[in-house]
């Protein structure tokens, strides 16, 4: 919606779309072609379940009926119980209006009145890793796991409380495979392994991600800069995968900080009804040692007007974040105290004076669902069917369409005497946007204005799987700013 309006576009409009003709590929010009009438024919009956054919684009008349379909005549026949006929069914019956109609999820097709013609993507041509002004179309998404069904609300039997870590593998193909050499500590292997996934597809998000962490691992930042870099080349326009490209250059340290930041301005600039470009942009600018510029962005943060119900509990997180960093700015710079005051007065806010941990996470991806769960160290589960711990620590909301942020906050977590704490990260809906990835974000306070960032991004591919993020003590050891 935000784009529709953006560039000015009627979303009722009609616009004219490519096809496939008798002369090659063709512009069909939708405003005046008469959509012909779709309709769902029986074939001969044979043994065990019903069959019926679909030809999507055979134009009828008004006193005309359907005729039966024999076995040799070339139609697309499924099983009347099959899924595919309603899915077809409705993406053809649902005003694909131009006479070009999908159906079956996860392919790339189109029909011509008439026919049915199949499109072939290629293959996504090689670009080099290093920094181009180029850059090439992005590759099709894979195609989306089985979806969950929902009524807008949770599965009943998921709110009992008593979820248990979930069993399902979170990876699969080569990035299991690199991630599987990374945790059995053979690096060398893994790089082997993303290297060539790069060479032979080197527009893949995953295989560039992959090479990042291989080369992190091997302790080559420099070349993970270069890796988490080029998803930025590759996709300039897109604020998802610029603040994807951030996420990791920033947990680089000074060697992707930079550059994280820059991609979150221009991420901000792309997308600024996005809550978390504005969250992400403060706290590397913070890192940074940008006090009053950090302050600032996620002013603008506040400030900005989001959809309705598009964010649950965007606002609580949104004004503790100005909170604390005015806490680390008056620690930096005390006489300003009463200007830093006022600002945060000006938008609702309080100065944090107390210590904390949170927990942020955010994910890359709209229409879907990514939950963020926390376990204490005497076994008590977090998560949104259960918002609280007994030893103190709140969820504040639950976003189930798309991007986060979600936040759990513990105050004063050396009186709780709770740590340490155990994070990850479950893909509960991942519905048509494939695999999710994000960060987790934590954040902990001294109370007096001393603040640590650390990030931990993620992948997950799977439905029900759970990505675990490792365990947060209650303040103590942590990295210090700017690392």
């Amino acid at each position: 919606q935000y784009d529709y309006a953006r560039f000015g576009l009627d979303r009722k409009s009609l616009a004219d779309i490519l096809t496939v003709g008798p002369g090659g590929l063709e512009v069909m010009a939708r405003k005046t072609f008469d959509q012909p009438q779709l309709t769902r024919q029986a074939v001969s009956p044979k043994p065990g379940p019903t069959y019926y054919s679909f030809d999507a684009f055979e134009e009828i008349g008004a006193n005309e009926t359907a005729q039966p379909v024999g076995e040799e005549e070339d139609r697309i026949t499924v099983a009347a119980e099959s899924p595919l006929l309603d899915e077809r069914a409705a993406g053809v019956q649902g005003g694909v209006e131009g006479g070009v109609a999908g159906g079956v999820s996860g392919g790339v097709a189109g029909g011509v009145v008439g026919g049915i013609a199949s499109v072939q993507v290629p293959e996504p041509s090689e670009v080099p890793l290093a920094r181009s002004a180029g850059a090439p179309a992005p590759p099709p998404p894979p195609p989306p796991a089985p979806r969950i069904p929902s009524s807008g609300g949770r599965v009943a039997s998921r709110n009992d409380g008593q979820e248990k870590e979930a069993e399902t593998p979170a990876y699969s193909g080569r990035f299991a495979e690199v991630k599987e050499n990374l945790a059995a500590g053979r690096v060398s292997k893994a790089r082997a392994v993303a290297e060539a996934w790069n060479s032979e597809a080197p527009g893949d998000v995953l295989a560039l991600i992959a090479l990042g962490e291989a080369w992190e691992a091997g302790g080559d930042p420099a070349g993970a800069a270069r890796a988490y870099g080029s998803i930025i080349d590759l996709f300039p326009t897109r604020a998802d995968l610029r603040r994807l490209a951030g996420e990791r250059l920033e947990r680089l340290g000074q060697t992707g900080l930079p550059l994280a930041i820059d991609t979150y301005q221009k991420a901000v600039a792309e997308r600024p009804d996005h809550p978390s470009g504005h969250r992400l942009l403060a706290w590397a600018l913070l890192r940074a040692g940008r006090f009053a510029d950090a302050f600032g962005a996620l002013e603008t943060g506040i400030d900005q007007q989001y959809p309705d119900g598009r964010f649950a509990g965007v606002d609580q997180v949104l004004r503790e974040d100005l909170g604390l960093l005015a806490a680390a700015w008056l620690r930096a710079e005390p006489r300003r105290r009463e200007e830093v005051l006022d600002r945060l007065r000006s938008h609702e806010a309080q100065l944090e004076d107390q210590p904390s941990v949170r927990f942020v996470l955010t994910w890359e991806t709209d229409a879907n669902d990514v939950d963020l769960h926390v376990w204490d160290r005497n076994g008590d589960h977090a998560f949104f069917a259960k918002p609280t711990l007994p030893s103190g620590g709140e969820l504040y909301a639950d976003v189930t369409t798309g991007y986060g942020p979600e936040c759990f906050t513990v105050r004063n977590p050396a009186r709780r005497d709770a740590a340490p704490y155990r994070l990850g990260v479950h893909y509960y809906n991942r519905g048509p946007m494939g695999y999710g990835m994000g960060t987790v974000q934590v954040v902990r306070h001294d109370g007096k204005g001393t603040l640590t960032v650390e990030p931990r991004p993620f992948v997950v591919m799977t439905d029900a799987a759970m990505v675990k993020l490792g365990t947060v003590d209650g303040g103590k050891g942590t990295p210090k700013l700017g690392r």
